[in-house]
């Protein structure tokens, strides 16, 4: 037997008629069976409400529950699921089950297997009870205490110095970055058995670029190495070629000529003739 069919002598609920075409489009047969015999009321009986109360009919004879509204057919109201719910009102699901768990028989369902299910009155019904739920808690003015108006300045002054020494210190580093401090190198003495230093010869070595560059700024010589130390040794070679090859014919310039007259007065030859030169 379909649920939809009923018994003889038997109705369905009111609300109970699109739950039966759920159950005989789903269900088989056999369980079916089952759930007609919770579906269907004698005759002479009225039919329940969601939350399964009795009704009551007037004397007019119309059937109302108790708060006196006519009963509606399913058919023409939307179940709600709790998802539906939280949507509907906007309160999260655990605020929901929270109210429930306070104000459950206020709120019309019915079971849809292991489900709750909501008529559509029910979500005007939660969100009446959350407002009442909320109204319990108030805030208050406390009187505002001394020492934290007091904090909040010295927080607040605090706050603009660490500003202002930002900014310092941000002019600093721009500073210190396009200046970076070079570093001093010694020479002492010259390769090779034909020259010595009159006396070492302070070189300056910057290491800011990817190779480092030793100088002698008064030569205005130069030489690169991978580091400090292989820039000054090459600089060193550079010195003394430089010094052998404007010995060995004149200067052609004034600036080979002041360039010789500073390595000059750093070298001295150990032998009577520069080697390489011509003989005099």
């Amino acid at each position: 037997m379909r649920v939809t069919e009923g018994h003889a002598g038997l109705i369905l609920c009111p609300g109970a008629e699109p739950l039966a075409r759920y159950v005989d489009g789903v269900l088989p047969p056999a369980e079916s069976e089952h759930i007609a015999k919770h579906l269907v009321l004698p005759a002479q009986k009225w039919p329940t409400t969601w939350n399964g109360r009795s009704e009551s009919r007037k004397p007019g004879g119309s059937a109302t529950n108790s708060r006196g509204r006519r009963l509606m057919s399913l058919e023409s109201r939307k179940i709600y699921s709790m998802s539906d719910i939280v949507r509907e009102t906007g309160i999260t699901r655990r605020n929901i089950m929270l109210l429930l768990e306070h104000q459950g028989d206020s709120v019309p369902s019915m079971m849809d297997g292991e489900r709750r299910r909501y008529p559509p009155e029910a979500v005007a019904i939660i969100k009446r009870l959350w407002r009442q739920f909320n109204s319990g808690v108030t805030e208050g003015n406390a009187e505002p205490e001394l020492w934290y108006e007091q904090a909040l300045g010295e927080l607040s002054s605090a706050s603009e110095r660490l500003s202002e020494a930002a900014g310092i210190l941000r002019v600093l580093e721009t500073r210190l970055r396009a200046s970076p401090p070079r570093r001093v190198y010694y020479i002492n003495t010259l390769p090779g058995p034909d020259f010595r230093l009159a006396h070492p010869i302070a070189v300056m070595v910057d290491e800011t670029g990817k190779r480092a560059l030793a100088k002698l700024e008064e030569a205005e010589l130069e030489a690169e190495g991978k580091t400090a130390r292989e820039a000054v040794i090459g600089l060193r070679e550079v010195i003394v070629r430089t010094f052998v090859a404007l010995n060995r014919e004149a200067p052609g310039s004034s600036e080979d000529a002041d360039q010789l007259a500073t390595l000059s007065s750093l070298i001295q030859r150990k032998t009577g003739r520069v080697k390489g030169s011509k003989p005099g």
